[in-house]
């Protein structure tokens, strides 16, 4: 159950490296000033995740192209993938159902967080859906996952303390991680209620691909027996 052209998957993953891009672009504040200010967000850092693991992935189909024909898996570090995947889904997540309706935004017009709260968030999961072979996940992949968010979290912590600032003046990137505004006790709170949605997602995630991978490899064995018979009535 994946698209097997590798010409397709490299023009799927060059458009989504330009959206992710321009989305980080716009944050940035481009075409105006340009600010780095924003890479100190989880949403930007994820997005670089994305342009990053998406550039690997083309040059690697690339190579695949080469060694071994058009047509065939496109599959690259599929559990790292996983690991980005769920990363960005998260800043998708969050950012629909706990920043939409608040004052946040990282930058003046819309269309940047159109870009890297949605699109970006969107057109990975597509990549895997619909590129990459399914089967690969591990049982314990999902805890594995929550590294990259639990990494950010240790970062904010240790950043605020340290003086770092974020948009509006304040210490912390989210309202759910200020510890000035709802103390130690609330960002426990809605630490362990997104460690748990998070984990939810993750098993969804893996439970979808468990099936995926089922079912093709049930499909292809179902073709390679009427070709085996084909080839018996042909002789």
């Amino acid at each position: 159950m994946y698209i097997k052209s590798r010409v397709v998957s490299l023009v799927y993953k060059m458009a989504a490296m330009a959206v992710c891009l321009a989305g980080v672009l716009l944050i940035f504040g481009f075409p105006n000033t340009l600010s780095l200010s924003t890479i100190k967000y989880y949403t930007v850092q994820s997005n670089f995740l994305c342009l990053a693991f998406l550039t690997v992935s083309a040059i690697q189909t690339i190579i695949q192209m080469k060694r071994s024909g058009l047509y065939g898996a496109v599959t690259y570090m599929p559990h790292c993938k996983g690991a980005v995947i769920i990363a960005i889904t998260l800043t998708l997540l969050v950012y629909q159902f706990m920043l939409a309706d608040t004052p946040f935004s990282m930058t003046e017009g819309g269309a940047g967080n159109f870009f890297v709260h949605f699109l970006t968030p969107v057109l990975m999961i597509f990549d895997w859906l619909l590129f990459d072979e399914k089967g690969h996940y591990h049982v314990l992949d999902p805890f594995r996952w929550t590294v990259i968010p639990l990494c950010y979290l240790a970062y904010a912590m240790i950043a605020a303390p340290l003086g770092v600032t974020y948009i509006g003046g304040s210490r912390y990137p989210y309202f759910f991680v200020d510890i000035d505004a709802i103390g130690v006790g609330g960002v426990t709170r809605y630490v362990l209620m997104i460690t748990v949605a998070f984990l939810v997602l993750g098993y969804l995630i893996f439970g979808l691909d468990k099936w995926m991978g089922h079912h093709t490899k049930t499909a292809d064995a179902t073709k390679a027996r009427r070709d085996i018979r084909g080839m018996g009535r042909s002789l």
